[in-house]
C-alpha cells in the first residue's frame, strides 16, 4: 500500500512527502517545528518515540538507508 505521495503535496492516507524537508510538520503533537535532518532520523527511526499515536509503521531502516532517504528528501527540496 502507498501510504504517501512523493511528487504532490496531496494526500492519500499520510501527507504528500513533495517539499519535506524543511518545512513544518502537518501533524499535531511531534517535538519539532520543522522536518529536519534531525527530525526526519527520529521518525525514520522509530515514528512511533517520536508520536506514540500515529499510525505510521515502518520496517527498521538501518542508519545509512535513512541517511541515504533523508538526502533525497534534501535533494528533492533544492530543486
Amino acid at each position: 500500500m502507498q501510504c504517501h505521495h512523493l511528487s504532490t503535496l496531496s494526500r492519500s492516507i499520510g501527507p504528500g512527502l513533495k517539499g519535506v524537508y524543511g518545512r513544518a510538520p502537518t501533524i499535531s503533537g511531534v517535538p519539532f517545528a520543522v522536518w529536519d535532518e534531525a527530525a526526519l532520523d527520529a521518525w525514520l527511526t522509530d515514528p512511533r518515540a517520536v508520536k506514540a499515536n500515529t499510525r505510521m509503521q515502518l520496517p527498521p531502516i538501518v542508519a545509512r538507508d535513512r541517511a541515504d532517504i533523508i538526502a533525497w528528501f534534501k535533494s528533492e527540496r533544492e530543486k
